[in-house]
């Protein structure tokens, strides 16, 4: 099959930020690429906590659908000091990079996104969170913050915060926009109290006056 999509560099660069490093589970240490008939491409990668997906409409032409997972090597040698916006994506190279592909199925995605979220407030690994943080600054600009500010105060509403949206969802998975990243959606797992690192501090010792 010779059939090649063009996607954004941008995407690629960004989704690898929650692309898995060296993980037992192989097909999380790249960037999945799903290819409709239609002509659409969506790249997707998660580290197994964090999921993040792209849209990209008329990547390709019309033919047969495919889907390949680019390893994460591969892809930072492809995007590395690439000053082009776009690159060409085939099932066996990106760009002038030649790469084998994974061979592990890649996992079911598309469940894992909630069709809507409770509002339930969570609470959030901060590491997991700056992934999607350091996702966005490599999605584009952000928004001049001033002029949008300024916007919303003239309108009477709510300024909009930082580039991240996060609509919490309890003890399952939240989804994560960026403002200024339509295409893109993600998901992020809550701390679950009991269940992998502790989601509960303690106010330290220390902190009590002990001069009075």
């Amino acid at each position: 099959m010779n059939r090649t999509a063009v996607v954004p560099v941008s995407d690629l660069r960004g989704l690898l930020h929650l692309a898995g490093r060296r993980d037992i589970r192989l097909y999380l240490n790249g960037i999945n690429v799903e290819v409709t008939k239609e002509g659409h491409a969506v790249l997707v990668a998660t580290c197994g906590t964090a999921l993040g997906a792209v849209l990209v409409e008329e990547a390709a032409g019309p033919g047969e659908a495919f889907s390949v997972i680019v390893p994460r090597a591969d892809v930072e040698r492809a995007t590395k000091n690439n000053t082009d916006e776009h690159i060409a994506l085939s099932a066996g190279a990106l760009g002038g990079v030649a790469f084998t592909p994974i061979a592990s199925p890649f996992p079911d995605w598309r469940r894992v996104v909630p069709a809507a979220c409770s509002g339930v407030v969570a609470q959030y690994d901060p590491e997991l969170l700056m992934l999607f943080s350091r996702a966005a600054k490599a999605f584009g600009t952000y928004p001049d913050d001033r002029e949008r500010v300024r916007k919303a105060r003239k309108a009477g509403t709510v300024p909009v915060g930082p580039a991240l949206r996060l609509s919490m969802n309890g003890e399952r998975g939240a989804i994560v926009r960026i403002t200024h990243a339509p295409r893109f959606v993600g998901v992020v797992n809550p701390w679950i109290h009991g269940i992998g690192r502790a989601a509960w501090v303690d106010r330290p010792a220390w902190i009590e006056d002990t001069t009075r």
